[in-house]
């Protein structure tokens, strides 16, 4: 039988893997407005998504996969029975690079991805687990 702990960390890294699924969706046509995103994000988060896409659609660009993660739950609270959990992953980003969706290419001296570090904070409400703060780090950050 699983502990609340347990329960909490599963939730949290669902609700991470889901809000890259659903970033990759909207990616494919930059579309920032995209009701897909609060399915799973939420808050500062979700801004941030919105602010990734709006940027990529303004460029001309879409995105061209979904970052390959390795979320690892730091920490859950509180104690007894969690709300709340900290995630840390260290994600490949070359597998989602920025594309010109005219070429399927990426645009000429753009930066090929790579590993990065990025930070999350996954919270339950009314029984729905999102991710409500995200920190993407500069590819290099992470080994």
């Amino acid at each position: 039988m699983s502990t609340p702990t347990d329960q909490a960390r599963n939730a949290a890294l669902s609700a991470y893997a889901g809000m890259w699924a659903d970033a990759a969706v909207a990616g494919r046509t930059a579309d920032w407005k995209d009701s897909v995103l609060t399915h799973h994000a939420t808050d500062q988060a979700l801004a941030e998504l919105v602010r990734i896409l709006y940027r990529e659609q303004a460029q001309g660009l879409v995105s061209g996969g979904a970052p390959v993660t390795h979320p690892q739950v730091a920490q859950v609270s509180p104690g007894a029975a969690p709300t709340a959990a900290m995630i840390e992953d260290c994600a490949d980003t070359s597998t989602a690079p920025e594309i010109d969706p005219r070429t399927g290419r990426p645009p000429a001296g753009a930066a090929a991805g790579g590993r990065r570090l990025i930070r999350a904070r996954v919270a339950e409400a009314d029984l729905v687990w999102r991710v409500t703060d995200l920190a993407i780090f500069a590819i290099g950050s992470c080994s």
